[in-house]
Order: structure tokens, then C-alpha cells, then sequence
């Protein structure tokens, strides 16, 4: 990347399509740093997030460090979880929004480290099940709102057809 940032006239689109969550959070910002990419990140919310992240808050070693690398920021728990008071002794429960809870955290990081960033498109399997948001993020306003455009609801077809 230091070849990238070293000429202002480079630009380039990097498409991450992780299977699961290899990409950490260091390599985006790294991207993001460079002021001259463009990313399209599918966020595996569905296919491998949602996995990792037990009712009971009652994580693996390996886990949480798998979430911790990957979102780079602590804060995603706090998307997550949330505490409550007991009649004996309080308790933590998984909020039943987390996904879209992380999928909106995880977007305002994508505008704090790129600048703009734009709608998320939800992808689903055949039968209807979230696998994961294809989210553009990038330095100009004009990438994501074309890319806003593009990922934003269906259209209904010209013509009729």
C-alpha cells in the first residue's frame, strides 16, 4: 500500500469477500489511510458473526479474540449485549437488534475511517436467510451515493417487463 499512497493520481477499488471474517479491522484502516481506495466489503453479519456471539455472553477465548481482531474496537459488545437487573443478581442478555445494532456501528467506523460510506444491501440464501451486507465505503461523496444507488432497494423495471 505504500506504492499507492506514494502518487496522489493512483486510485483503486478493492472488493473484500472474506469467507467468514479473515479481514481485520487494521487492514480496512490501512486501506482507509491510504485517502485513494475504495472498498465494497461484504459484512458476514449472518454467514459468521452471529455465530460467534452466544445469548449468554459467555464467550471462548478464541472467540472473543476473533471478534476483538476483527472489529478492531471493543465497542461491539456494547452493540450487543446489554445488562440487566435482576431480582437476586444482574444479568447479561444478547439484544434481539444485534445484528442490525452491528451492522450500523460497523458502518459509522467504514465513515470515520473512509469519510463516506453508503447504504448496505442485505444478501440472503434461497430461502431467505441473512449471509451477509455488501457495504461501500470510500473518500468521495459521489462514490457512495452512486454505490447507494446501486445497492439501495429494487427498482421497479422500465417498460413494465
Amino acid at each position: 500500500m505504500t506504492a499507492l499512497g506514494s502518487d496522489s493520481r493512483w486510485r483503486a477499488v478493492v472488493f473484500l469477500d472474506p469467507f467468514g471474517m479473515q479481514v481485520p479491522w487494521s487492514t480496512i484502516k490501512r486501506l482507509a489511510d491510504t485517502k485513494q481506495v475504495e472498498v465494497f466489503i461484504n459484512f458476514p453479519v449472518g454467514m459468521a458473526i452471529q455465530r460467534l456471539l452466544p445469548r449468554s455472553a459467555q464467550f471462548t477465548e478464541k472467540a472473543r479474540a476473533k471478534l476483538e481482531l476483527y472489529f478492531g474496537d471493543p465497542g461491539w459488545y456494547d452493540e450487543v449485549y446489554v445488562s440487566e437487573p435482576g431480582l437476586f443478581e444482574s444479568g447479561v442478555r444478547k439484544r434481539s437488534d444485534a445484528g442490525d445494532r452491528l451492522l450500523n456501528w460497523y458502518r459509522g467506523r467504514l465513515k470515520t475511517a473512509f469519510g463516506h460510506v453508503s447504504t448496505a444491501r442485505l444478501i440472503t440464501n434461497s430461502k431467505g436467510g441473512h449471509l451477509y451486507y455488501l457495504v461501500f465505503a470510500g473518500p468521495k461523496a459521489t462514490g457512495a451515493k452512486i454505490a447507494s444507488y446501486v445497492l439501495g432497494p429494487a427498482r421497479p423495471k422500465r417498460g413494465g417487463k
